[in-house]
Formats: structure tokens, sequence, C-alpha cells
């Protein structure tokens, strides 16, 4: 995920305090973490982001927290009533139990 904004308020609002973006982020989550238990590996890159001022950051998943981004991910793919997607989080848990 590529992400530019203006200064880190437009940032934690886009995150933090917009619902709009909430598809995108948790589709996001579920992307990053998809690729990283298929890969095995224990650092996932989540986003990255750049400011107008011209500094950057990157967001990770790392791999301790994957189950618990991932019952974020299954939880709210089931209020937004996205079946097919919470059974491929429910085989994702599954998958990263094994490594």
């Amino acid at each position: 995920m590529e992400l530019k904004f203006k200064d880190i308020k437009e940032m934690q609002e886009y995150f933090f305090e917009s619902d709009k973006n909430r598809d995108e982020i948790f589709t996001s989550l579920f992307l990053c973490l998809q690729k990283g238990i298929l890969n095995k590996e224990d650092s996932v890159p989540f986003a990255n982001i750049e400011f107008e001022t011209g500094s950057s950051m990157q967001l990770n998943c790392e791999k301790e927290d994957f189950n618990l981004i991932l019952n974020n991910c299954l939880s709210y793919f089931e209020d937004a009533e996205k079946y097919e997607r919470c059974a491929e989080v429910l085989k994702l848990i599954e998958r990263a139990k094994l490594y």
C-alpha cells in the first residue's frame, strides 16, 4: 500500500478517524499477511507512507502480531458481511499455525 499525506494529522485521520478507508486498510492488511505467511516471512511491509515534507515511513507487520491482525481482519470482514474473505482469513489463520 503506497500512501501520500500532507502531514501526520492527515495520516491519523486516514487510519483512525474515517470509516470510509476501513475496507482498503483491512484488505491490504490481509493481502500483506497472506504473502508473508505463504512465504514464511517474519515481517511484512504493510504501507509505505510519504509526506509532503519529503520524509517517509514504512509500516510493517511482525510475525508475533500476525494472529492478532488476522483476527481483527476476520472481525471486520464479518461485520462487513464479506464472507468469502472471512473464509480466506480462516484458512490463513490455520496456515499461520504451521510455521
